[in-house]
């Protein structure tokens, strides 16, 4: 691999400047700068500003700073603007904290589809009678007469109900995501694969000694090697962008 010009100093100079920026931009969001008085609004920077800092956080207080450095300094043979190394921080630290929400198995998920989607019906089926809704309306007015004040309840239509039952018979057709969601390894094998997706999406290479030093921040990798990385985490051939679970578009 082609040795990058901008050394391992260099790197964490920068590591330092992100963090410098990333707290003032947290000073300028909890205290806006003034703004001149025919501004319309205050541009901030898209930058994940609060996962970056916490992945920086991170980074210093583990002392793990040398070693990213090193895989930065050996991975990129330009430099990344502060933009590009702040929302590759925050990618790190979203892969980490996403797992919880598709830690599941197709099992479980078929199941609370079913679920979902026949109480949805159900309600579906109820509501689209005229004397269930007066009646709704009148109900929302006893409660307000007996709680003296105005419940803020929006009126429900059995239109609502039917696109839930439609989006809850969708959500048999997510693809799995983790294999056994139960197991020790499975939040690092999640970690893995989407900073590698990422980085191969992004830059055309999945970096996998970047990867490695970046799940040192999270797991114990002192067992793994970029070659296990290249088991693990395989890279498929065309582009990732957009991806239904890429850390950039999953909330």
């Amino acid at each position: 691999m082609t040795k990058s010009k901008y050394d391992e100093e260099w790197w964490l100079g920068g590591l330092r400047f992100v963090e410098w920026y990333s707290f003032e931009l947290m000073l300028d969001f909890h205290c806006p700068p003034s703004r001149v008085y025919d501004t319309h609004r205050w541009d901030y920077p898209d930058v994940d500003w609060r996962n970056t800092l916490v992945v920086l956080n991170r980074i210093f207080a583990l002392g793990h700073e040398r070693a990213l450095a090193r895989a930065l300094s050996t991975n990129f043979t330009e430099s990344l603007s502060i933009e590009a190394l702040s929302r590759l921080l925050s990618v790190a630290e979203r892969s980490n904290r996403l797992f919880h929400k598709v830690a599941t198995t197709q099992v479980e998920r078929k199941r609370r589809a079913r679920v979902i989607a026949q109480a949805a019906k159900t309600l579906a089926e109820e509501l689209s009678s005229v004397s269930c809704q007066s009646d709704m309306r009148l109900a929302r007015y006893l409660l307000a007469q007996e709680e003296g004040r105005g419940r803020r309840m929006l009126a429900v239509s059995s239109d609502r109900y039917e696109d839930l039952a439609a989006v809850a018979a969708k959500m048999v057709d997510i693809p799995k995501v983790v294999s056994s969601p139960g197991t020790s390894n499975a939040h690092k094998l999640y970690f893995v694969r989407e900073l590698t997706d990422y980085l191969a999406a992004k830059y055309g290479r999945p970096m996998r000694s970047l990867v490695l030093a970046l799940a040192a921040l999270y797991f114990d990798v002192s067992d793994m090697t970029t070659n296990d990385l290249a088991k693990y985490a395989p890279v498929k051939k065309g582009s990732r962008n957009g991806r239904l679970f890429s850390p950039l578009n999953f909330k």
